[in-house]
């Protein structure tokens, strides 16, 4: 009988639900398509979310799919370009999907131009038309592919849902790389290539029943599970590829993270870099070296980011000015880490002996009265992206946090034109130095989602374009934070198997399936901490 009642409850809402679809569909038919010219005008731009107002978009974008913020009975949206077809979509609801064909064609029939988005509501008896929206078609492309950290709200969750994730920006195409349920729920992050391409890769894990961290490398085809990735030094964490795929160079840091509970604030969580030092590891050999003049004990280095010929290694230094935990003992926040605030430095590099010349100084932060961080160097070394903090050694924390960009032929820089009111953080250039990539809390203050800007030969930027959604309702509903993201010219191309066995391996340093032993000692001239 229970089970009787049950399906008999399961048929009468399929019914529901079946008759509330034809109701919509017979209702929408009901609509016609309104005439432009006799539609009432609103001089105003219309709310919509994403905000796709103004906005300069790659020509290989997938569709621009938004919901339209304003109330009414039915939406009408055109779309035309300065040529070809012009693309109309009328909708029941405020959600609005645009065809993929007919967008690929609008992209690409007027790229380098301009096209327009006549918006309409219809309310009662009358259709309203807000002010026409003008974007532009860049003539540049962005790179194709996409990988990211994408994990429910860590918000007081000791074990949040975790995977990392490819997306093909030119469709809405997303597949798992790695969940952490493939690998005994361990934290995965931090997944990085080299020179934009899928040859040399690297991500970090946290593997759980005290098998320790680790690394996963893809390099020339080969995967290897790296399990020496906490040193003397603090554990490797932040971590950039040479362009030459042979070394990556690495901080390895001792952090401490605290909460702040109620108290009114955006930035509730902090954390705060007690050491942290730069160092050298051969991809191919797996030795480690500490970098002399890059990892001193008077100084805390991090965030390094080769330059695109790999001739400079870009980094953040600050003095220290806190005392050391000593071992054993609880990690404590320093009274004085809002006076904590990091210079923009640069050393060059020579790949033939892999040595380094000494640090110089970019942007220090007393001239910028502000922490300079996360450098991020463009492919043809013209620009320097990075981001400033009231303090701080993490932008995603500050929701003070702004992009910067310096011309490396002026030493001049300025705020780009897609910061927001929340914090940015986290950039990553396209490979041919017109895009963009970066985090952004700016939508609901909480959440890091993913956004892109162009900028021109001149160093111009344009307001920040996010990554659009088949369904845009689901950014409003699957509440996940996007971490870690880099763009890719490329698919990545690894046996997602190997990797999990790799992992799971509790002897992962036996040949044949790990790291080759190398020596953490120092390079030398190198002081120890």
């Amino acid at each position: 009988m229970k089970r009787t009642k049950s399906g008999l409850r399961y048929f009468l809402l399929s019914c529901i639900v079946l008759m509330a679809a034809v109701i919509m569909v017979f209702s929408l038919a009901a609509v016609r398509k309104p005439d432009l010219h006799s539609c009432v005008s609103i001089a105003r731009s219309p709310s919509i979310k994403p905000d796709y107002v103004n906005v300069t978009v790659p020509p290989n974008i997938a569709p621009l799919n938004f919901i339209v913020e304003e109330p009414g009975d039915a939406y009408f949206v055109r779309l035309t370009g300065e040529a070809g077809q012009c693309i109309d979509v009328l909708s029941g609801n405020p959600v609005v999907k645009i065809p993929m064909k007919k967008w690929k064609n609008l992209l690409s029939e007027n790229k380098g131009r301009s096209y327009l988005m006549d918006i309409c509501v219809k309310r009662g008896k009358h259709w309203d038309r807000f002010a026409t929206v003008t974007n532009r078609i860049a003539e540049e492309k962005i790179d194709p592919f996409l990988t990211y950290r994408k994990l429910a709200t860590m918000f007081y969750n000791p074990n949040p849902e975790m995977g990392l994730y490819q997306r093909n920006i030119e469709t809405f195409e997303e597949r798992v790389l790695l969940h952490r349920r493939d690998v005994g729920n361990a934290c995965i992050n931090c997944h990085i290539s080299s020179a934009n391409q899928a040859g040399t890769m690297l991500f970090h894990v946290r593997r759980l029943h005290d098998l320790g961290p680790g690394m996963v490398i893809v390099h020339n085809g080969s995967v290897r599970f790296e399990t020496h990735s906490m040193t003397p030094r603090g554990l490797i964490s932040l971590t950039s590829i040479h362009p030459n795929g042979k070394v990556m160079a690495f901080a390895a840091v001792k952090m401490g993270f605290f909460s702040f509970m109620g108290g009114g604030s955006n930035n509730d969580r902090l954390q705060f870099e007690y050491s942290a030092d730069l160092g050298l590891y051969d991809i191919e050999t797996g030795e480690i070296k500490f970098i002399p003049g890059l990892s001193t004990p008077e100084y805390n280095e991090t965030w390094p980011n080769w330059s695109g010929d790999g001739k400079y290694l870009y980094f953040s230094r600050c003095k220290v000015i806190w005392p050391m935990p000593k071992p054993g003992e609880e990690k404590v926040l320093p009274k004085n880490y809002k006076d904590v605030r990091y210079d923009l430095m640069r050393a060059s590099f020579d790949p033939a002996t892999n040595t380094f010349g000494e640090p110089e100084t970019i942007l220090s932060a007393q001239d910028a009265g502000k922490s300079c961080l996360q450098p991020s160097v463009s492919f043809d070394g013209r620009f320097v992206a990075f981001f400033l903090t009231d303090y701080g050694v993490f932008p995603i924390n500050n929701p003070e946090s702004d992009m910067y960009l310096m011309d490396m032929k002026t030493r001049t820089y300025k705020a780009m034109a897609c910061n927001s009111p929340q914090s940015e953080s986290m950039a990553r250039w396209s490979s041919n130095n017109h895009w963009i990539l970066f985090g952004s809390k700016r939508r609901d203050i909480l959440y890091t989602r993913l956004y892109f800007a162009y900028v021109d030969e001149n160093g111009q930027s344009r307001r920040a374009v996010e990554l659009p959604q088949e369904d845009p309702m689901k950014d409003e509903t699957d509440l996940r934070l996007f971490t870690t993201a880099s763009l890719l010219t490329e698919p990545v191309t690894y046996d997602k198997n190997e990797i999990i066995k790799a992992i799971l391996s509790q002897n992962a340093d036996e040949p044949g399936n790990a790291s080759p032993k190398r020596n953490e000692g120092n390079m030398p001239g190198e002081q120890q901490r």
